[in-house]
């Protein structure tokens, strides 16, 4: 399989980098002095694109032949899955100069700028729908930003929060410190009814509706699975443990239906 860096820095122009369906590309998109890191991935023919967001620290550490560290983070491990419904991926690092801990940085106005870089880049690329799939901790990333570019050119076209963090963890923030009433447009909410991790307790979902009160949301909740390890880990519930198939599916479709 044949990794590639696709974005040459040449002045201020970006020189792509042609590579075949199904590739993965390494892409450096540069904002600010620096740089973010993506994994894109496309089928031969996309109809849509998601950009992912993992949990934890944020930090995927991406290099350049195309290993990471977050092989096991829900939306990160079943990216293939929408790729087989023709969706393209792209796997989001924390931006270079933030690889410490993005926890600390995610209402940023510089995140918020590097990550603008980001949607623009994959909105000229694609010249289609680009949805940001945020899981866990990744959920507030997607909250920010939605909410910081809302009235953007740059403005995601919907959004995926799964196993969304609703409280306070011990670093960084949570889903509602941001004004989720400058959402719109199309937002599923997909989480285990068995989530067992303290941050993400399904019972805040009604609340997290509530207050995405200008956008279209849709709320998927699941049962079954297996889990393994700690209550807020990828293998447990709360990361759709063995039935990641049945999750991807109902999120493919959600984003597909709309228009």
């Amino acid at each position: 399989m044949r990794y590639v860096t696709s974005l040459i820095l040449l002045g201020v122009f970006l020189l792509p980098v042609t590579v075949g369906a199904g590739e993965p590309e390494i892409i450096d998109v540069p904002a600010r002095g620096t740089f973010t890191r993506l994994i894109v991935e496309q089928p031969s023919d996309p109809k849509a694109v998601v950009a992912i967001f993992a949990g934890g620290k944020g930090v995927v550490n991406i290099r350049e032949n195309g290993r990471h560290g977050m092989r096991g983070n829900f939306a990160v491990r079943t990216r293939s899955l929408l790729r087989d419904e023709s969706i393209a991926t792209a796997v989001v690092d924390a931006p270079a100069d933030m690889m410490d801990d993005l926890r600390l940085h995610r209402d940023s106005s510089e995140y918020a700028e590097s990550m603008r870089a980001v949607l623009r880049y994959l909105k000229d690329r694609f010249k289609l729908p680009i949805w940001l799939h945020g899981t866990s901790r990744g959920s507030v990333s997607i909250a920010a930003i939605a909410t910081i570019l809302a009235e953007t050119p740059e403005k995601p076209d919907g959004l995926v929060f799964s196993a969304s963090l609703f409280r306070q963890a011990k670093y960084g923030f949570n889903v509602f410190v941001f004004d989720l009433g400058k959402i719109s447009g199309p937002v599923l909410i997909s989480h285990h009814k068995w989530d067992a991790c303290a941050y993400t307790s399904p019972q805040d979902i009604p609340k997290f509706k509530a207050a995405l009160n200008n956008a279209a949301v849709s709320v998927k909740l699941y049962e079954g699975g297996s889990a393994r390890g700690g209550d807020c880990r990828a293998r447990h519930y709360h990361g759709f443990n063995q039935i990641e198939h049945d999750v991807v599916a109902d999120m493919a479709k959600f984003v597909l239906s709309q228009k």
